[in-house]
């Protein structure tokens, strides 16, 4: 057989050596696998930072690739790396340290995936690279108003947004207002006479959708009775039963004030209405209203000097629950625990609450609308002074 050349050889070994350089895509540092983390982190980058902020950018690379693990029966790679982000024109840069595992692929367009193994591996790069490229961006951002530096360029750009989302939220605010006003013309005629009544130094309840209760004076000392273990304040008044069912009875809070002082002396103290039968829809009777002075027997506030002293005492009579004639308890301010935590379940409808809640909500608005309109003005201020600097 004659003897192939050396040349011979050459030309049929080439082709087999040229074959078995040929990079499978799954290697860690394959060009499919590293071309596709630039794509990825750079489709990230995009996503998050400012409009522009990636023209300042001049390449991300995946550089320092170690091969962890090769599953040559399963077709992977685990692999871990660091990706690059350059800034242009400077030596600044940020990095991200991966690990990822690419995978064979069968019957689809490529030939491998890459699959991140962290789920924050994009969580953070955004701010590395925006802190690299921060300065020249904002410079230019500063250029295209017709400002000199990117500090400027950055009180122009808070100014304008204290503006926007200034005039936003005036815009929210005055639409609540108004929904707020209609609301309390609405609840104004019904809490009128509770006012008045308060106003004039007179007891009387809180404006409710079940029981009324003629406002009265109280007298300090003569209102006192000692029928009971301790001292109780008693009186009569006229109670209306506004409901449409039968009233046992009736359960109170009291808030007793002394002569001018708007804090009580008591809140929220025990009170009740002894009504002798039952009181029903439509009917108002002469009825006596009993309260507890003490804290379960103790701290009797009738004993204090304040009390001994005092020439008129103004009662606010809030309602807590009722009993119908079937004995159902209705309450206006129920509390149950709730694996320690308290809920309250408004059963009840109480008038001045929600008036109390509007009310309160307007005035705050008011206010805030004040804040607002001196943030815009401060802000328009700012705008000028960068206009003519």
């Amino acid at each position: 057989m004659k003897e192939l050349s050396l040349k011979t050889l050459a030309i049929f070994i080439a082709p087999l050596s040229l074959t078995g350089c040929i990079q499978s895509a799954i290697e860690c540092d394959s060009k499919e696998a590293t071309s596709r983390i630039s794509s990825d982190f750079r489709s990230n980058l995009e996503s998050k930072l400012p409009p522009g902020a990636m023209d300042f950018i001049s390449d991300i690379s995946v550089t320092e690739i170690v091969t962890l693990k090769a599953d040559t029966d399963a077709g992977l790679r685990s692999c871990e790396a660091k990706v690059v982000v350059r800034a242009k024109g400077s030596d600044e840069f940020a990095y991200q340290n991966i690990r990822y595992t690419n995978q064979t692929v069968k019957g689809g367009t490529e030939e491998s995936r890459t699959i991140y193994d962290f789920v924050d591996t994009f969580s953070h790069i955004d701010k590395y690279v925006f802190d690299i490229v921060r300065n020249p961006y904002y410079q230019h951002q500063a250029e295209q108003v017709g400002l000199k530096t990117s500090e400027q360029f950055l009180a122009y750009r808070d100014a304008n947004n204290t503006i926007s989302t200034s005039t936003s939220k005036k815009s929210e605010i005055l639409k609540r207002n108004s929904t707020l006003t209609a609301e309390l013309q609405v609840l104004e005629p019904k809490v009128s006479s509770f006012i008045s009544s308060v106003r004039s130094g007179k007891t009387a309840i809180q404006p409710n959708d079940f029981i009324d209760i003629a406002p009265v004076t109280v007298n300090p000392r003569k209102s006192i009775t000692t029928e009971h273990i301790s001292n109780y304040i008693e009186f009569d008044t006229a109670v209306t039963n506004k409901s449409t069912k039968t009233i046992d009875s009736i359960t109170l809070h009291a808030y007793v004030y002394l002569d001018e002082s708007n804090t009580p002396i008591r809140e929220g103290t025990y009170a009740s209405v002894k009504l002798e039968a039952g009181l029903n829809p439509g009917e108002t009777r002469v009825e006596k209203i009993s309260i507890d002075p003490a804290d379960h027997l103790i701290n009797d506030f009738t004993e204090t000097t304040a009390w001994k002293k005092a020439k008129t005492t103004t009662i606010v009579l809030r309602p807590v629950s009722m009993r119908n004639d079937e004995g159902r308890k209705i309450e206006f301010d129920s509390r149950k625990s709730n694996f320690g935590i308290e809920e309250v379940t408004k059963v009840g409808s109480i008038t001045w609450d929600s008036y109390i809640s509007a009310l309160n909500e307007l005035q705050s608005n008011k206010k805030l609308l004040i804040e607002l309109d001196n943030k815009i003005t401060k802000a328009q201020q700012t705008l000028a002074e960068l206009k003519a600097s």
